[in-house]
């Protein structure tokens, strides 16, 4: 085959388009794999006590609060925080708060654990229902109270 002066087999013009064919081929292929989603973004809570200590008298109220901010330091508005208390049988606490950075506690209302017996319980604070976005916990003190 002569084209414009140049020579070509039927054979070499058969592996060129050929080769171009498969190559068109691979670069569309859908192999299966995906790359897994970016991780959302890291956010930070952190639940403390609103007077300092860890420890409680039976019977008192001992009121946690919390910050909790976004990637950039960014605090968050709007957010229900759950919690929890490690052992249950040691006393109440607040089922959830939402998120209120102007206010003192960091929350819309106030977050109140109350010890009914004498024990050291972990209470445990996050953000997201199924997938926890950001967790903190803390341990306290419910003790007899000091004038017994």
């Amino acid at each position: 085959m002569n084209y414009h002066g140049l020579k070509m087999s039927a054979g070499f013009l058969f592996v060129v388009v050929t080769a171009v064919g498969v190559s068109l081929l691979i670069g569309a292929c859908d192999n299966g794999i995906t790359n897994p989603p970016p991780p959302p973004p890291v956010q930070r809570l952190e639940i403390f006590p609103v007077n300092g200590a860890y420890e409680v008298d039976i019977g008192k109220n001992f009121y946690i609060g919390a910050h909790f901010h976004n990637q950039t330091g960014n605090p968050i508005r709007g957010e229900r925080v759950y919690f929890s208390v490690t052992p249950d049988t040691v006393g109440e606490i607040t089922p959830w708060a939402t998120t209120e950075p102007d206010s003192n506690n960091g929350f819309e209302t106030n977050v109140v654990f109350n010890g009914t017996v004498k024990d050291t319980v972990l209470i445990r604070g996050w953000v997201g229902n199924e997938n926890i976005v950001a967790l903190d916990t803390m341990s306290i003190w419910v003790r007899p109270p000091i004038n017994e």
